[in-house]
């Protein structure tokens, strides 16, 4: 199944085990008695609570005004519902810094993975939440026990972390790290062709799964800017193809954010269908659009490929062209992607990977998968991709399309700030304050895609400048595990 990995201000959604979650006292006791510590051992306490109320309940009573009116308590509760399903639970560690208004955690989640959590409150505002802050950090000490990198040595660092990954098997495809746009390291590893012993290059076409959806973001961005479509608008508006409880009822908004209660489209049905007849967004529709809700609007979050093709397919409405088309014109071609697009699998390509899966036909995303030797992916993936994922690139086109996004060449300043918040612009935000957002220098975000033979894997962090790019051709995580480890030695980079 393709999935997506979105980290909003690099807020990680970590694959975890089911362990169970710390007693709320032992929590509650390491936190400073200030404003920020009692709202912090709040949140802690609902976040681990079995009862998705309490953290309902907690944004509700301790959200400020302002918050609440960039993002609603009920939607704060449900984007922390949908991260709980990988973070699992929250161990408190320790108070890495605290203040009156302020206060930065050190927590374990469930699978023993380390996060740093930082609460902001309203100044003066009696302990007001103005907003939380999630990125996965190293353990504790682990700085100290490794020291402070120069340039030359966090190259080498990294080097040598992808030669142990690739010598083990364990990665096939290509990395590219850039520091302010530019690039600073570039391999290639393993073979994009098995059977002729094609090697893999910096320019190799790789299958990008979810990271796709990013560009549909843009895409629907760039129309709202145009003013050609609003994100309160019905799905109904724009498509016939629904039932009215999905017409009338779901938003661009939530097909945005999957919060739709539109499901996915992979699944039995999906396994037992000729993929070579899903060539088109409608011929993806019989899966998915005449299928109930799996729960009310706006209540919940899932992932959602349906909600993302259906995205897609409002893009061809408004704009009267085909999606890749659109995307070409108006996304690929205003960032120079001249290697970018969606190819069909039985069409000739050059320089395009072939993605390698040991998971066994028809258990493709069984938990824990059931593996094999290494065979191509052909049978597991549709002939073309969607909206959803499943279109080509090459590392350097993802880099020019990060420098693109960021220097404000596919959105103005406030929906670029959008893509990286979350955040539409409008109300009281004027066009002067979303510039002066989004030209910080804070946070950024990362998306990844996997399935069968493919993983990747983009990340923006703009406070330190790095970006980095993972692509590879074997299953997940195989790009994925390579970041996290890339990403580690980015932690000790000397500034």
């Amino acid at each position: 199944m393709i999935r997506a990995i979105v980290l909003c201000l690099l807020a990680c959604a970590l694959a975890v085990s089911g362990t169970a979650p710390p007693s709320d006292s032992h929590a509650s006791s390491v936190f400073p008695s200030t404003p920020a510590g009692r709202l912090a051992a709040d949140f802690v306490s609902a976040f681990n609570s079995e009862d998705h109320a309490a953290m309902r309940e907690f944004f509700t009573r301790h959200l400020s005004e302002a918050g609440a009116k960039q993002r609603p308590a009920e939607e704060r509760a449900n984007r922390w519902k949908q991260m709980k399903q990988d973070l699992r639970s929250l161990g408190m560690v320790r108070v890495k810094a605290s203040g009156d208004d302020s206060i930065v955690l050190l927590a374990r989640n469930g699978a023993g993975e380390w996060v740093e959590l930082t609460f902001e409150c309203e100044p003066g505002g009696a302990g007001m939440l103005a907003g939380i802050r999630i990125e996965q950090t190293q353990a504790p000490g682990a700085e100290e026990a490794g020291p402070r990198l120069t340039p030359a040595e966090l190259l080498r660092a990294v080097d040598a972390t992808v030669d142990s990954v690739a010598r083990a098997d364990q990665f096939s495809g290509v990395v590219l790290l850039a520091r302010d746009g530019r690039p600073i390291l570039g391999r290639a590893c393993g073979l994009a062709e098995k059977r002729f012993r094609a090697p893999n290059r910096g320019d190799t076409r790789f299958n990008l799964g979810s990271i796709n959806k990013i560009f549909t973001r843009v895409a629907i961005g760039q129309l709202v800017e145009q003013k050609k479509l609003s994100l309160s608008d019905p799905v109904g508006k724009y498509l016939n193809d629904f039932p009215p409880e999905i017409a009338d009822r779901v938003t661009i908004a939530q097909l945005l954010d999957m919060s739709s209660g539109m499901g996915d489209f992979f699944g039995p049905e999906y396994d037992a269908m000729n993929k070579s007849n899903l060539r088109t967004l409608r011929d993806y529709f019989p899966l998915f659009a005449k299928k109930p809700l799996e729960f009310e609007p706006g209540t919940d979050h899932r992932y959602s490929n349906a909600g993302y093709v259906t995205l897609g397919a409002v893009i061809e409405r408004v704009t009267g062209q085909d999606y890749a088309d659109y995307m070409r014109d108006h996304v690929w071609k205003a960032a120079v992607m001249e290697s970018t697009g969606f190819f069909e699998s039985d069409a000739p390509e050059p320089n395009v990977a072939m993605g390698y899966t040991r998971r066994l036909p028809g258990h493709e995303d069984s938990a824990p998968p059931r593996v094999g030797p290494r065979r191509e992916n052909i049978f597991s993936r549709p002939a073309r991709g969607s909206s959803a994922g499943g279109g080509y690139s090459t590392a350097g086109d993802l880099l020019r399309f990060a420098n693109a996004l960021q220097a404000g060449r596919l959105l103005g300043a406030g929906w670029t700030r959008w893509m990286f918040t979350g955040e539409a612009p409008g109300g009281a935000e004027s066009a002067a304050a979303s510039a002066a957002a989004s030209a910080s220098g804070k946070g950024g975000f990362g998306f990844a895609g996997g399935a069968p033979g493919l993983n990747a894997l983009l990340e923006i962090d703009s406070e330190s400048g790095y970006t980095l790019i993972v692509l590879s051709n074997y299953d997940p995580p195989s790009a994925e595990e390579l970041g996290r480890g890339i990403r580690r030695l980015l932690k000790r980079a000397a500034p």
